[in-house]
């Protein structure tokens, strides 16, 4: 799992040079591993709605949105989700 998510984030940075500064992309990587790879004490279901932030925050970097506004919405909706708010 864990080369398979090393592979995916080397493709993005591969792919996408210049939409995802290398500080946004090397904390994005630190996020996903230390909640969805390291962290035992999430459950499947957690990780599973994080792993989908995580897609559409790519998504919308990809698409041209603004750094700051895109790890702010990430964190806020990880925030929820590992708090339980819908």
């Amino acid at each position: 799992m864990a080369g398979l998510l090393i592979s995916y984030f080397r493709f993005v940075e591969l792919a996408f040079p210049l939409h995802l500064p290398y500080g946004l992309l090397n904390m994005s990587q630190q996020l996903y591993a230390k909640l969805v790879i390291e962290d035992e004490t999430i459950s499947a279901p957690k990780k599973n709605k994080i792993v989908g932030v995580f897609s559409e925050m790519d998504k919308r970097l990809i698409d041209g949105s603004e750094e700051h506004l895109a790890i702010l919405d990430l964190s806020l909706r990880i925030s929820g989700i590992l708090s339980g708010v819908k």
